[in-house]
C-alpha cells in the first residue's frame, strides 16, 4: 500500500495530516490500514485489492450497509469518503473480541448484546436475493431458488469432473435437491453481515462496542449469520455452547 498516496488523499480530501499508517489487512478483497491523525484520533483506510480482476463491489457494499445500520442506531463505523478504488471510515474504538479474555459471565453479556445487534440488522429486508460480491441494492438473482437452480448442475458437474464426488454421489445430490427445493424459503431475505466472527466484533472496557467489516454483506437467510458461532475446529457444536445460546437469547428478546 502506497503510504505517500494515502497521505495525499487525507490532506487533499479531508484536510488532515497523517501521523502514522499501520497495515491491518486480513483478506483478499481489499487492503486495510489504520491511519492515525495528529490530535484527531484514528481512521480506517480501505483500498480495493489490485490482485482481483473482478470488481466485487466490496467498498460500495460497506458504505451502503453501514449507512443502513447507522439509521437504526447500530454501532458500526461511519463512511466519510468512498471512491471506486478506496474508502475512508471512522475508527471503531475498542479491540477485537478474539484478542481479549473474559469470564464466562462477561462472554454471556457480550453475546446477548450481539444477538440484539443481529436482530436489528436482520430487520433490514429485501424481496431479492443478493449474493456475495453483487451490488447490495441491485443483485441479478430474483430469488435464491432461481440462483440455485441455475448453478446446482454446474457445481455438481465440476465436483464430478474434479473427482471430488462419485457418480452415485452426484446422482444422490441431484435427486435430493429436486425433491426438496420446494422447501426453500422465498422472498424472505435479510441484510447479512456474512462474515460475523470474533475478529469483527469489537469490545471496549470489556463491553460490546460494535461490529466492523461489512465487505461481504449480502441479502439472504438470517441463519447464515449464526454459522460462525456454531463452528468449532471444523465441526458444528451446539451442546454446551453457552455463547451461542446467549446469542439466540439476545436475538429473540422481545
Amino acid at each position: 500500500m502506497d503510504k505517500n498516496k494515502i497521505k495525499k488523499i487525507f490532506k487533499e480530501k479531508l484536510n488532515l495530516n497523517i501521523k502514522s499508517i499501520k497495515d491491518s489487512s486480513n483478506g483478499i478483497d481489499h487492503k486495510v490500514c489504520i491511519v492515525t491523525i495528529t490530535d484527531k484520533g484514528k481512521y480506517i483506510y480501505s483500498e480495493k485489492s489490485p490482485e482481483l480482476k473482478d470488481n466485487l463491489n466490496t467498498l460500495y457494499n460497506i458504505e451502503w450497509s453501514t449507512n443502513k445500520c447507522l439509521e437504526l442506531g447500530l454501532k458500526v463505523p461511519r463512511v466519510l469518503l468512498r471512491t471506486r478504488n478506496y474508502l475512508i471510515e471512522t475508527f471503531l474504538e475498542g479491540i477485537e473480541l478474539r484478542k481479549i479474555k473474559l469470564t464466562k459471565e462477561e462472554y454471556k453479556k457480550v453475546y446477548f448484546e450481539l444477538g440484539k445487534f443481529l436482530k436489528k440488522l436482520h430487520s433490514i429486508r429485501s424481496d431479492k436475493f443478493i449474493k456475495w460480491g453483487e451490488k447490495i441494492d441491485r443483485g441479478r438473482s430474483k430469488s435464491y431458488t432461481s440462483y440455485i437452480s441455475k448453478n446446482v448442475n454446474k457445481w455438481l458437474n465440476e465436483s464430478l469432473e474434479n473427482k471430488l464426488i462419485s457418480k452415485y454421489q452426484f446422482q444422490s445430490a441431484n435427486n435430493y435437491y429436486n425433491v426438496n427445493k420446494k422447501l426453500i424459503k422465498k422472498n424472505n431475505y435479510v441484510l447479512l453481515h456474512n462474515d460475523l466472527c470474533e475478529e469483527h466484533i469489537f469490545m471496549k472496557n470489556k463491553k460490546f462496542s460494535g461490529v466492523i467489516d461489512f465487505g461481504d454483506s449480502a441479502f439472504g437467510f438470517a441463519e447464515i449469520d449464526f454459522r460462525g458461532f456454531l463452528q468449532f475446529k471444523g465441526n458444528y457444536k451446539f451442546k454446551g455452547n453457552y455463547k451461542f445460546k446467549e446469542l439466540l437469547s439476545g436475538y429473540n428478546k422481545k
